[in-house]
C-alpha cells in the first residue's frame, strides 16, 4: 500500500515538472513570437466578438495606447483566434490585458474591465521598474 502511495505521488511529481517546464517554454516561444517593441512595454488585450464588456475595454486600451503613442507596444489579441497564445498566458475571462516590461516578461495581470487610468499607472510602472533595475 506504501509503495502504490509512494509511486502515485512520484508521477504527480514528474507530471507537475513536465507541466511547468512546458508552460515556461511555451511563454518563452510565444514571447519571441510578440510583436513587442524593443525597449517598450507591451500592452496585450485579449478579447473576444462574443464578450460583452470587450468593447468598453477595447476604448480604455485605445486611449492608453494613444497617450503613451510610440512608447507602448499594444496588441490586440482575439482569444477566439489566437488560442495558442490565449493558452500561453492562460487567459480564462475577457477582457483581459497583461502589461509587458521590454523583456517580455509579465508586470501586470488584470481580469475584466480596467480603467484606462490603471493601465497607464501599470505601463508607466513596467517602464521604471526596467530603467531602475528592479
Amino acid at each position: 500500500m506504501i509503495e502504490r502511495l509512494l509511486l502515485l505521488l512520484l508521477i504527480t511529481a514528474v507530471l507537475f515538472a513536465v507541466c511547468c517546464i512546458f508552460t515556461r517554454w511555451q511563454r518563452w516561444r510565444i514571447g519571441m513570437v510578440t510583436d513587442k517593441a524593443a525597449g517598450q512595454p507591451t500592452l496585450l488585450y485579449f478579447w473576444s466578438a462574443a464578450c460583452g464588456l470587450c468593447p468598453s475595454q477595447r476604448r480604455h486600451v485605445e486611449q492608453v495606447a494613444q497617450q503613451w503613442s510610440d512608447r507602448l507596444a499594444v496588441r490586440f489579441v482575439n482569444a477566439d483566434e489566437e488560442r495558442e497564445q490565449t493558452a500561453v498566458y492562460q487567459i480564462l475571462t475577457l477582457p483581459t490585458t497583461i502589461i509587458l516590461d521590454p523583456q517580455g516578461q509579465v508586470r501586470a495581470i488584470n481580469y475584466g474591465l480596467t480603467p484606462a487610468q490603471k493601465l497607464s499607472e501599470q505601463v508607466a510602472s513596467s517602464r521604471w521598474q526596467v530603467a531602475s533595475g528592479k
